[in-house]
Formats: structure tokens, sequence, C-alpha cells
């Protein structure tokens, strides 16, 4: 299905077809779908994230499963081969697993709390059968819902895997502990990069600070916070796409605290939220890249 999407999404931009949309006449199916042609990363590059990526040698720490999630798995392939990437240079192998799905955030931020659990449950007995050390996600987004899970399914305990699965950990906090991002080089970098804090990381996980650490790595990179981190960029999972008339004011305001600090890139561990500033920025004219702090890791590792 990934691939599918993947061929769909390039021929519906190269054909020209999403500014053909742009001009149609609004009406209720035409309007969303307006809206999510808007959210495509522009160019749209989709990359292949293999089912078993094996450590470089001479370590082998173990095997970790890589958590891609449902939009990410085919809207930020980039962010997963750079995940990837970096865990294969400290040594280890990285599976992605079939039997995992949705996190289950969007259902439950709709409301439809049992379907949630039902997902929940899948991704709880997939990592359970995987044999892993540890089960890592690079979007806060899914992070805050995967870290839920527990009360989620509080009531549920009679039917808990009969092995627990093992930890489930943000990729930043993972590559820094016990050191494990020191083990790597990092070529120098003389930008301005502007980060932006999810709510999720900053108001559920609560370990934005991880994200500074992390790119501190980087020599010479000038790291700024976006002002006003502690507001909602107005994704807000899907209210970016059903109410628009509150997403857009508020990202319209992030778009110009980027602009005003004049970063040349922008960071972001949320990808509905990049997915909906990248928007914003486009809107402007202005070309500012966006995207996960991996990725520009794994970009300047030497």
């Amino acid at each position: 299905m990934p691939r599918f999407l993947n061929a769909l999404i390039h021929t519906y931009q190269k054909s020209g077809m999403s500014r053909l949309v742009q001009k149609l006449p609004g009406s209720w199916p035409i309007d969303g779908f307006k809206q999510l042609s808007a959210l495509l990363p522009v160019p749209y590059i989709s990359k292949t994230v293999p089912h078993h990526a094996k450590a470089l040698p001479p370590v082998h720490h173990g095997d970790v499963v890589l958590f891609t999630g449902c939009v990410a798995k085919v809207l930020d392939t980039q962010t997963h081969t750079a995940t990837i990437k970096l865990l294969t240079r400290l040594g280890y192998g990285v599976r992605t697993l079939a039997q995992q799905t949705c996190c289950g955030a969007m259902h439950a931020h709709d409301g439809d709390v049992e379907r949630a659990k039902g997902l929940a449950r899948t991704n709880i007995n997939a990592f359970s059968q995987s044999g892993a050390c540890a089960v890592l996600y690079n979007s806060s987004g899914c992070g805050a819902f995967l870290s839920e899970y527990d009360t989620l399914l509080n009531d549920e305990k009679s039917d808990a895997p009969s092995a627990p699965p093992p930890p489930i950990i943000d990729i930043l906090d993972f590559l820094l502990e016990e050191g494990q991002i020191g083990k790597l080089s990092f070529q120098g970098l003389k930008t301005k990069v502007a980060v932006h804090e999810p709510c999720s990381q900053r108001n559920v996980l609560k370990s934005q600070d991880l994200i500074y650490t992390a790119l501190a790595q980087i020599p010479d990179l000038d790291i700024v916070a976006l002002a006003n981190n502690a507001m909602c960029c107005g994704a807000g999972g899907t209210q970016m796409m059903t109410q628009p008339e509150l997403a857009s004011p508020l990202r319209d305001e992030k778009v110009q605290a980027l602009l005003d600090s004049e970063a040349e890139i922008l960071l972001s561990t949320n990808l509905t939220c990049a997915l909906h500033l990248a928007q914003g920025v486009r809107e402007t004219g202005r070309n500012i890249l966006a995207m996960h702090p991996v990725t520009l890791l794994a970009q300047q590792m030497i």
C-alpha cells in the first residue's frame, strides 16, 4: 500500500493535477481534498524503508523496532531512513513490523476510543512478539499516545500479551542514552535553525530539551527556539483538516515567528506540525526547509 500511495502522490504532483485541484470551485468534499493536497510535502520525496536493516560492523548491540506510524509511513520516509542510518551506524539492527499499525491517536482524538484501543492492542502484541530490545518512535505525536497505552488499556489486563513489550522510547532519548550519540562524529554546519516544540513533546512527553541536546552535537550550528513555543501551532492532530478556520491563524503566527528568526531550517519532531507549518511557509513564497532533527543529524554524520 505505501508504494502505491507513493506512486499516486508523485503522479498527482508532477502531472499538475494538484494545481488544478486548487482552482476547483468550493464544496464540502472538494474543500477537504484541497486542504489535504496543500499539506503534501513539496517536492514529495519518498525513500524505501527496509523491513530489516542490519547493524554495521564491528558492533552489534541487538535489534530495535522502528515504529513507522500510518501517515509517516508514506509522508515521512525521509525521517525513517535517517533514523535507520544513525542506529545502524551505532551497531543496532532496525526492524519495521508488518503487524504494527496506526498508533490510534487520531481515532482517540476524534472520539473513537474503542477503535483506538483495538489498534493499541495490535501494536502491543506486535511489539511483544518482536524480541527487540526497544521500540523507537520518531514522531512525538505517536510517541505521546504510545506512552498512554497502559492507561488506555488499564481495564484489559486479562488480554495482556504473555510476554511484556520492550520499552517504548523516543529516538532522541535513545541516541542520548548513555552517551550513544557521542560515539558519532558530525560535520559542522554554519546555519541557523529554529526549533519548533510540538505540544505532544512539550506538554505530554515533557522532553523538549532532548531536541536541543541532540542538535548540540553538530558543530557551528546556530540553534534558536521558535518564539512562543508554548503555544500550539494549530495542527492539533487533525484540527488543521477539520477546523482550518482555527488552525490557520495559529499557524500563521508561528510562520511569522519563523520568518522573524531568519532561520534557514525549521526543525520539528511532529510530522503533522511540520506539514502544517511548511504549508504556511509556502504560502508566504519563502523557501525554508522543514525537517525532523534526526534528518539533520543523519545528513551531517561523517
